[in-house]
């Protein structure tokens, strides 16, 4: 709120703000009205295709078309009203931009899934209380945090922020790669210590791609670039994770049926995960565990993909100093 009312922007001289008409003039309405809903038709299409109904089923078919004419008008539309769009062609086109965009969708995708999924390791494999939960989860937390400090101050060191990139994508992978190998009886902490390993290679290169907009583009086009690097991190998660529901549910009910051929998979599935000791004896517990296990570990292989892509990203970024920036 200070921030707001007493920090000036340089960029606008005293005395010199349009009218609110011409204000709303700028404003790339067309775009806005089409975005939302084009999302909301790929994100339902990804959470209910192969759950709720069949790929096949004219209600995905309907989604999915839907979303590519509107993706198609979206992009139209951008490309016709030029700098007054909602993403600018000008800023769009550019290199570094997409290369920025691509790597913060991969990262936040990378976290997203990695969270969600190593809740349902410990409160549904393992029968942690989603207190303990959530404290297990704390290191990759506390290793994003660690490296967002040592990029923040690395790049003021060295003046150069893809390094930091390049580093995440050689870590993340590793990380994210160990992930794939928990199991039942995995040591608590060997998995914490993976979590906080993949926290800080992410951590590196997360808040990269917010700075090399502000050392790339002009300073009239900075808070658009940053923008759009954190929608397309915003978007990535949420799609990443409709995403990874429709793979661990298909996942589950397959492992399921292989353990237990008999137990009903489908009820199991949408079961809560502090539910699952209940529905199942006491005899059979131990195979659905595997079952669950595996159905986790697969779908933990969409964020090891999506780090491993995370270099398309850090090895298209220009290399630019923030020290020449400043002066």
């Amino acid at each position: 709120m200070f921030s707001y009312f007493f920090v000036t922007d340089p960029l606008t001289p005293p005395g010199r703000d349009a009218p609110l008409a011409e204000e709303v003039k700028k404003l790339d309405i067309p775009g806005t009205l089409v975005i939302g809903p084009y999302v909301i038709c790929l994100l339902l299409g990804l959470q209910w295709g192969g759950i709720r109904y069949g790929w096949s089923d004219v209600r995905i078919i309907v989604l999915l078309v839907v979303f590519a004419i509107l993706a198609l008008g979206f992009g139209i539309l951008q490309y016709r009203l030029g700098e007054r769009a909602m993403v600018p062609p000008n800023i769009a086109k550019k290199r570094s931009t997409m290369a920025a965009m691509w790597f913060a969708a991969c990262c936040s995708g990378t976290l997203a899934i990695t969270e969600y999924y190593t809740s349902i390791y410990w409160q549904g494999v393992r029968g942690d209380t989603p207190t303990v939960a959530g404290l297990l989860s704390l290191g990759l937390i506390v290793g994003l945090s660690l490296g967002c400090i040592v990029s923040g101050f690395g790049i003021n060191i060295v003046g150069y922020y893809t390094p930091f990139m390049i580093t995440t994508s050689i870590l993340a992978p590793i990380a994210s790669g160990l992930l794939t190998t928990i199991d039942l009886d995995e040591s608590k902490t060997k998995v914490v210590a993976i979590l906080a390993m993949l926290g800080f290679g992410v951590g590196l290169g997360l808040g990269v791609p917010f700075q090399a907009m502000a050392a790339i583009l002009s300073p009239q086009e900075v808070s658009l670039g940053i923008a759009m690097v954190g929608f397309a991190g915003g978007l990535a998660s949420a799609l990443f994770i409709s995403a990874s529901a429709t793979l661990f549910q298909n996942r589950l009910e397959d492992e399921i049926s292989k353990v237990v051929p008999g137990i009903d998979s489908t009820a199991l599935s949408h079961a809560g995960l502090s539910d699952i000791r209940g529905l199942v004896g006491q005899q059979n517990l131990k195979d659905v565990l595997t079952g669950y296990n595996r159905a986790t570990v697969e779908t933990l292989y969409m964020p090891l993909a999506l780090s491993l892509l995370t270099v398309v990203g850090s090895a298209t970024m220009e290399w630019v100093s923030v020290k020449k920036k400043r002066d």
